[in-house]
């Protein structure tokens, strides 16, 4: 599977009129892949077309997002009387200040774009039929801690395998969860991940048999 740099309703902008009351107008990136600043710049246009009534073509938005290449920065046009407030992560793709209102025609930003997140080095496999277990200084429903050597898919197959015992003995669905370190989930852009798991019987003393599951 693919990661995606835009996430559902997290990139997004606040347009206002501050002589108006009611003329806010929320801008959101669609979520998806954008590899540089020109598919980046395309879909903040689109998208100020899609909500905004009265702008009929994307080269007549009023908040026009272009790239100084001799300066090495995103550069926004804001049209007069209009202020606009990016939201923390489109800010911090684009190289500009969080939490700022910008209310002038052209706005430099301080800093370089950042198009992709931190790399994410490892995946956290968890799973709502096994019993907590330590994952640092706390407890979770963690199978497994599959790395990610590459940013290419990921198959691995553990040898030997590592039985977890059930919280669950009557169960119809399985519900597997992939997290970043942070227990944010992994934002896959497209495809399939696949787990396989393993259930076995496990014969303990005093005549007990529990079942254990393996990913």
């Amino acid at each position: 599977m693919t990661l995606s740099n835009v996430l559902e309703r997290e990139c997004y902008f606040v347009i206002n009129n501050p002589g108006y009351d009611d003329s806010d107008f929320k801008i959101t990136l669609a979520a998806g892949y954008y590899g540089t600043f020109e598919e980046l710049s395309v879909g903040l246009h689109d998208a100020q077309v899609l909500r905004i009534t009265y702008v009929t073509s994307s080269d007549r938005v009023p908040i026009w997002f272009s790239f100084d290449m001799e300066r090495n920065r995103v550069k926004m046009t804001v049209s007069q009387s209009l202020c606009i407030s990016l939201s923390p992560v489109l800010a911090r793709m684009l190289g500009f200040p969080r939490d700022i209102e910008h209310c002038l025609d052209d706005v430099l930003a301080n800093r370089k774009m950042e198009l992709f997140p931190p790399t994410i080095d490892s995946v956290y496999v968890y799973c709502d039929l096994v019993k907590d277990v330590p994952v640092g200084d706390t407890k979770a429903q963690l199978l497994r801690i599959v790395n990610r050597m590459s940013e290419r898919c990921v198959h691995e197959t553990f040898i030997p395998p590592l039985y977890i015992t059930l919280q669950k003995k009557c169960f119809h669905t399985v519900e597997i969860n992939l997290m970043t370190d942070t227990r944010l989930a992994i934002p896959f852009r497209f495809g399939k991940s696949f787990v396989v798991l393993k259930f076995r019987r496990a014969a303990y003393s005093r005549c007990k048999r529990q079942s254990s599951l393996v990913i």
